[in-house]
C-alpha cells in the first residue's frame, strides 16, 4: 500500500522479446519427478494439490497457496499469472501491492522469520536438522496484506558447494524485483566477510551497478534483521558496522567510467533492526516480530518501509510477465535493463488492453456503419461516436495508465489514431450521404421553382416590336428569379451540410471539412451550370414560341400573295424576327450574369469574354431553332388541302375575275377555253414556287447577305468547345430548303386540275343555259291553246281557292328560304308513310301465314290417318299373298285402295 505513489509514472505490458516458450515450460514442469524438492512431492507447490489451480474467487485467501516461481533448474513457472489472479487476488490491485524478498545464508531461519512476520506458510527447517529447506524461489501472499513475499534459497549451502551461480542470480533477481530486501543474519555474523555474505553482496552490487546504474528509476531498501541479538551491543552499533562494511566493498567495486562517482546511497537505503533469540526469548521474539510487522502493514507508521522511492512502476496485472522477463535476462546473462523491461511490459499490456477495449467499440461502429449503408443520415452519429470514443479511452486509461508513462502515452496516441481512423470512415460516409442529399434536394427544388417560374413567364405577353422589348415581368421573374433561386438553394444546401458536419464532428478529432464544402460547391455548380443551360435553352424556345403566332401570320400573308420575290420577303421577315428574339436574349444573358457558371475556373478566367461568347452562341442557337420554325410554318402552309385551296384561289382569281377584279359573266361570245388555259397555267406555276425555299437571291439582297449570307450566322466552330451552357451543333440550311417533292407536286397538280375542271364545266353550263331559252312564239301559242282551261280554273271557286293557297304557300316558302325544312318534312312524311305501309303489309302476310299453317295441320292429320289405313291394308294383303298368290294380291290391293279412296 502506497499513499504517495504517482500513478502517472507507469508503463504498459509490451510484447516481450523473451524467447521463453510457455508450452515448453509447462512440458518441463510436468516432466519433473514428483519427489524432487518439497516434502509435498511437487516442486511447484507446498500444498498437496498436484493440479493447476482452479478459478476460485474468494474474499479471503486460503492457506498453503504458495508457488515455486523458480525451480532449482532455474525455470520460471508459467502459473504465476494464474496465482496472481485466482489465488492471491492481486491481479486487479493496480499499484496497490508491494514485493518483499528475503536474503541470507542457509539455515538462518529466513522462512521462519517470514512465516512469523507475514503469516505465510513457507516450509521451515525441521528440528534437529541442518540442511537446505528452500530450493529455488518461492512466492506467497502475506495475510491481510497486499504484499508478495519471495522466499529465496539460502546462500553458502553445502548442497550447492562452490557453485554460486544460482546464489548470484537469485540475489540479483531479488534486488531487481523487490522493493524491500530483508537481509537475515545472526548477530555473530556481524563483522564477518563470508559469514555476512559480503563477498556475495560485492558481486551482486557490482553487477547491479553495471546493469541498473544508467537507468535507475527507484532505490531498493536493504532491511537488515539481526537475529538472536542477546549481547549488550546496541543495534545501532551493529548496523554501523554492517554499513561500513558495505561502504568499503562498494568503494572496491569496478565501476563504469560514467558511474565512477556513484555512491551506495544513490542505489540503496539501509535499515537495521534486531530480534531476540527465538528459543530463549520466545515471548519477546513474538512481540518484536509484531512490532516489526507494523513497519510493513501500517502506512501511518513512522518506520513504514513501502515508500514511493522504492516502488517499481509495474501494475499487478503485468507483474508476472515482468518477473519472467527479468529472470530470463538474468539467466541468459543478458544486460538487465529494468526500465527496458518495464517498457516492454507496458507495451505488451497496453496492446492487450487496447485490443480488449476495441472489441465493443468496433461492434458499435459496425452498427453505425450499417445505419449509413443505404444513404441515410444519422443525426445522432456525432454524439454516439464521441460516447463510444470516450468510453474506450476511459477504459484504456483506467487500466493502462498504471504502466510506463512514455509507453502509455505512445500507445494511447496510437489507440487514438486507430479510433479516429475508424470513426473518420463513418464521418466520411455520413458527409458523403449529406452531400448527395444536398445535391439531390438542390436539383429537385431548383427545377421545381424554375418550372413554376417558366410557367409564369409563359403567360406574359410578347411584343413583336423591337422597340417594345422591355418586358419587366419577364426580366424580373425569369432573370432575377433564376439568380435568386440558385443562390437561395445553394445557401440552403450549404447550411444543411454545415449542420451535419457540426453534429458529426468530434471536438478532439482534428478532422478537416474544407474539402467537403469544396466538393459540395463543385457539385452544386455543376448542377447550376446544367440548370443554366436548360434555362437558356428554355428561354430561347419560350421566346420563339411566344413570337411564333405573330411570325406565322406574317409568313402566311406573304405566301398567300405569292409574288415573284416571295422568298426574299419571307427571309427578310425571318431576319427581322431573329433580331426581335436576339434582343430579348441579350437582355436575359446580361441580367443573368455569371450565376450558374461552372466552378473551378482558371485564375485568368475572363467572365466577360465567356458571357459574350455565351450570348453569341445563344443567338446562333435561336437562329437555328427559328429557321426550323420557319420551315415548319411553310410546311404547314403547304399541306395538301391548303395547297389545293391556294391553287384553286389562284385559278379563280385569273378565271372568274377580270384584270380590274370585277367578276365575269360568261356569254356565248367569250373565249372561255382560252381564259381557262391561262388561269390553269398561272395556278400550276405556284407549285414550283412553293416547292423550295429560294435562297439564290440572298447575295443580291444587302439585308440577307449580311445575315443569312454570313458564314457564321448559324454556326461558328471558333470557341465552341469553351461554351458549356449552350448545346449547339453545326447547321446547314440547305438540308431544310425543299418543301414539296416532285412526287407531291405531281399529285397536287392532278388534284388541282380536277378542281379547276369543275369550275370550267360550271362556266360552260351557264353559257348553255343562256343559249337554250324557250322562244316567245312558243309562249304565245301555249297561252292561246290553254286559254279555256285557265279560264275554267280562274272562274271555278274551288280551283281558284286551291290555286291561291298553293301559290301563297310556294311564294312564302321561297322568300323565307324554307325549302330545306319543307323538303325534309316531306321526306319524313314519306318515310312514315312507307313504314306504315310496310307494317300493314307485314301484318297481312302474317295472317295469311297463320291460315296456311292451320290448313297444313289439318292436311297433316288426314295424311296420318291415310298412312295408318295403308299400313293395315298392307298387312292384310301380305296375308292374302301367302294364300292366293301374286295375282289375287294385286286385285285385292286394288279393291282396297278403291274402297279407301271412296271413304276419303
Amino acid at each position: 500500500m502506497i499513499d504517495d505513489f504517482d500513478d502517472s509514472d507507469v508503463a504498459v505490458v509490451p510484447q516481450m522479446d523473451s524467447s521463453l516458450d510457455f508450452d515448453l515450460v509447462n512440458a518441463k514442469y510436468d516432466a519433473l519427478p514428483a519427489t524432487t524438492s518439497s516434502p509435498a512431492g511437487n516442486p511447484l507447490h507446498k500444498n498437496n494439490s498436484a493440479s493447476a489451480p482452479t478459478n476460485q474467487f474468494a474474499h479471503t485467501r486460503p492457506q498453503n497457496e504458495m508457488l515455486q516461481i523458480i525451480n532449482e533448474i532455474q525455470e520460471f513457472s508459467p502459473l504465476m499469472s494464474t496465482y496472481m489472479k485466482d489465488k492471491w487476488f492481486l491481479d486487479n490491485k493496480g499499484f496497490d501491492y508491494n514485493v518483499v524478498a528475503v536474503f541470507g545464508s542457509q539455515s538462518t531461519g529466513k522462512s521462519t522469520l517470514l512465516n512469523s512476520l507475514f503469516k505465510t506458510s513457507f516450509e521451515e527447517l525441521e528440528k534437529g536438522k541442518r540442511q537446505q529447506t528452500t530450493k529455488g524461489i518461492w512466492c506467497d501472499c502475506a495475510e491481510n496484506m497486499n504484499v508478495l513475499i519471495l522466499d529465496v534459497e539460502g546462500t553458502d549451502g553445502r548442497e550447492r558447494g562452490e557453485d554460486q551461480d544460482f546464489e548470484r542470480k537469485s540475489a540479483l533477481f531479488s534486488l531487481a524485483i523487490a522493493e524491500v530486501v530483508i537481509v537475515n543474519m545472526w548477530e555473530n555474523m556481524v563483522g564477518l566477510y563470508n559469514g555476512a555474505n559480503m563477498g556475495l553482496l560485492k558481486t551482486v552490487f557490482e553487477v547491479n551497478l553495471q546493469l541498473f546504474g544508467k537507468n535507475r528509476e527507484s532505490k531498493t531498501l536493504l532491511y537488515f534483521v539481526i537475529r538472536d541479538h542477546v549481547s549488550s551491543t546496541p543495534v545501532e552499533v551493529l548496523g554501523n558496522t554492517v554499513q561500513k562494511d558495505l561502504e568499503r566493498i562498494w568503494s572496491e567495486l569496478s565501476k563504469p567510467g560514467d558511474l565512477a562517482n556513484e555512491r551506495l546511497s544513490d542505489h540503496f537505503d539501509f535499515k537495521f533492526t534486531s530480534l531476540p533469540h527465538k528459543l530463549l526469548q520466545q515471548d519477546k521474539f513474538d512481540l518484536e516480530v509484531a512490532n516489526l510487522r507494523n513497519d510493513f502493514s501500517q502506512p501511518k507508521s513512522t518506520n513504514y518501509v513501502f515508500k514511493k522511492i522504492y516502488k517499481r512502476p509495474v501494475p499487478a496485472d503485468g507483474f508476472s510477465r515482468y518477473m519472467e522477463s527479468v529472470w530470463e535476462k538474468v539467466v541468459t546473462n543478458r544486460d538487465l535493463d529494468l526500465p527496458t523491461q518495464q517498457e516492454l511490459l507496458a507495451q505488451y499490456r497496453c496492446d492487450e488492453i487496447s485490443a480488449a477495449a476495441l472489441i465493443p467499440f468496433r461492434e458499435t461502429t459496425n452498427i453505425l456503419r450499417k445505419s449509413l449503408e443505404n444513404g441515410s443520415i444519422n443525426l445522432k452519429l456525432g454524439s454516439e461516436m464521441k460516447s463510444s470514443r470516450d468510453e474506450l479511452l476511459s477504459q484504456f486509461d483506467s487500466q493502462a495508465s498504471r504502466y510506463h508513462k512514455n509507453v502509455y502515452a505512445k500507445k494511447r496516441s496510437q489507440l487514438i489514431n486507430t479510433i479516429d481512423t475508424e470513426l473518420h470512415s463513418l464521418y466520411v460516409v455520413q458527409i458523403k450521404n449529406a452531400i448527395d442529399k444536398s445535391v439531390s434536394e438542390f436539383e429537385i427544388k431548383s427545377k421545381s421553382l424554375l418550372d413554376d417560374l417558366n410557367e409564369s413567364t409563359n403567360t406574359s405577353e410578347f411584343s413583336p416590336s423591337i422597340n417594345q422589348l422591355s418586358d419587366k415581368t419577364f426580366q424580373s421573374t425569369s432573370l432575377d428569379g433564376f439568380s435568386s433561386i440558385i443562390e437561395s438553394q445553394k445557401k440552403v444546401s450549404f447550411n444543411f451540410l454545415k449542420n451535419i458536419i457540426d453534429s458529426t464532428l468530434i471536438q478532439d478529432c482534428n478532422w478537416k471539412f474544407d474539402e467537403d464544402l469544396a466538393n459540395l460547391e463543385s457539385k452544386l455548380d455543376t448542377i447550376a451550370c446544367r440548370l443554366r443551360k436548360s434555362q437558356l435553352e428554355n428561354t430561347i424556345s419560350q421566346t420563339i414560341n411566344t413570337y411564333y403566332e405573330h411570325f406565322s401570320g406574317q409568313i402566311s400573308d406573304i405566301i398567300s400573295e405569292a409574288s415573284p420575290n416571295m422568298w426574299e420577303q419571307v427571309l427578310e421577315a425571318y431576319v427581322k424576327g431573329s433580331k426581335v428574339i436576339e434582343k430579348r436574349l441579350s437582355d436575359y444573358v446580361s441580367l443573368l450574369g455569371a450565376h450558374g457558371l461552372c466552378s473551378s475556373p482558371q485564375k485568368d478566367f475572363d467572365y466577360n469574354h465567356y458571357l459574350s461568347l455565351e450570348l453569341k452562341f445563344a443567338k446562333m442557337k435561336s437562329r437555328q431553332l427559328f429557321f426550323d420554325n420557319l420551315v415548319k410554318i411553310c410546311k404547314e402552309e403547304f399541306n395538301d388541302n391548303l395547297m389545293i385551296l391556294k391553287l384553286r384561289s389562284k385559278f379563280e382569281e385569273k378565271f372568274r375575275y377580270d384584270s380590274n377584279g370585277v367578276p365575269r359573266i360568261w356569254s356565248v361570245n367569250d373565249d372561255i377555253d382560252g381564259q381557262f388555259t391561262i388561269a390553269k397555267a398561272e395556278a400550276l406555276k405556284l407549285l414550283p414556287l412553293y416547292s423550295t425555299i429560294d435562297v439564290t437571291k440572298i447575295q443580291k439582297n444587302d439585308i440577307l447577305k449580311s445575315t443569312i449570307g454570313s458564314p457564321d450566322f448559324f454556326y461558328s466552330k471558333v470557341d465552341s468547345d469553351n461554351i458549356s451552357s449552350i448545346s449547339i451543333k453545326k447547321y446547314d440550311i440547305s438540308n431544310n430548303l425543299q418543301l414539296l417533292s416532285d412526287h407531291k407536286q405531281r399529285e397536287l397538280s392532278k388534284r388541282a386540275i380536277r378542281e379547276v375542271d369543275l369550275l370550267f364545266l360550271d362556266a360552260k353550263r351557264s353559257v348553255v343555259s343562256q343559249s337554250s331559252q324557250v322562244p316567245l312564239w312558243m309562249i304565245g301559242l301555249c297561252i292561246v291553246l290553254g286559254w279555256n282551261e285557265a279560264m275554267a280554273v280562274i272562274f271555278n271557286p274551288i280551283y281558284l281557292v286551291l290555286l291561291i293557297t298553293v301559290g301563297t304557300f310556294v311564294v312564302a316558302v321561297h322568300y323565307l328560304g324554307m325549302w330545306t325544312p319543307v323538303i325534309q318534312s316531306g321526306r319524313f312524311i314519306a318515310a312514315n308513310l312507307t313504314e306504315s305501309i310496310h307494317r300493314a303489309t307485314v301484318k297481312a302476310a302474317k295472317m295469311v301465314a297463320e291460315s296456311d299453317q292451320s290448313e297444313s295441320y289439318e292436311l297433316g292429320e288426314l295424311k296420318s290417318k291415310r298412312t295408318n289405313s295403308n299400313l293395315s291394308v298392307k298387312s292384310s294383303t301380305s296375308g292374302l299373298k301367302q294364300r292366293t298368290g301374286s295375282n289375287k294380291k294385286v286385285k285385292f290391293q286394288t279393291s282396297c285402295e278403291s274402297d279407301l279412296s271412296d271413304n276419303e
